[in-house]
């Protein structure tokens, strides 16, 4: 049986910049596992945006969609969904 509710299932991220006047391939985003909550870092590839996989929560291990894009000021977009949505 459903819960009868629509929820959103994506979850912030937050871009963690350890040099923000350089702009590097590599960026490590804190963000949360949209099945258990649980925060994590991931290590994102800028330089392969736009880009859409599957990575596996580091604490449940359920499959999370994630899609990057950058916007037209190359700042990183993430969003984070459950893959059974």
């Amino acid at each position: 049986h459903g819960d009868g509710g629509e929820r959103n299932a994506a979850a912030s991220a937050r871009l963690i910049r350890t040099n923000p006047t350089t702009m590097n391939a590599l960026e490590e985003v804190a963000v949360s596992c949209p099945y258990c909550g649980a925060s994590f870092t991931l290590l994102l590839d800028l330089s392969q945006a736009p880009a859409d996989y599957i990575e596996d929560c580091t604490v449940c291990c359920a499959p999370i969609e994630i899609m990057l894009r950058l916007n037209a000021d190359a700042t990183p977009e993430l969003w984070l969904r459950r893959g059974d949505d």
